[in-house]
């Protein structure tokens, strides 16, 4: 029995549309890390933007630590971690990058292990 192929070359019927779907949702969620990435740099370098110190006030004021290890922290994931996102959305537009599981799984121990805990409160 001869399948008959679409334009895009899938057959019908195969399933192909809801993969689709859900690589468009997830590079819009990249997207969205980068920007908020991007936020964050601008944040951990003094902008002067009303924004980033709202953001600082608000969510992250560790980043006005004296000692400077989150302010390193947030620069290194955004330099070693902006190109893995890029990568990543190059793996979800080219099918058959078959290294996409393994960075994934490296690229989220590495985010975790960025990500502040619990701050302690001065006595």
């Amino acid at each position: 029995m001869v399948k008959t192929m679409t334009a895009k070359g899938t057959a019908p019927g195969s399933g192909q549309g809801a993969l689709d779907k859900f690589h468009a949702l997830s590079i819009l969620s990249l997207y969205g890390n980068v920007n908020t990435m991007y936020s964050i740099v601008l944040v951990a370098l003094d902008s002067p933007l009303e924004a980033c110190s709202i953001y600082l006030k608000h969510y992250e004021p560790y980043l006005k630590d004296p000692v400077g290890y989150p302010r390193v922290m947030m620069l290194h994931l955004f330099f070693y971690g902006l190109p893995l996102l890029g990568a990543f959305v190059y793996g979800l537009l080219k099918p058959g990058c078959t290294w996409m599981s393994d960075w994934t799984i490296f690229f989220a121990g590495a985010v975790t292990q960025v990500t502040p805990g619990e701050q302690t409160v001065d006595k």
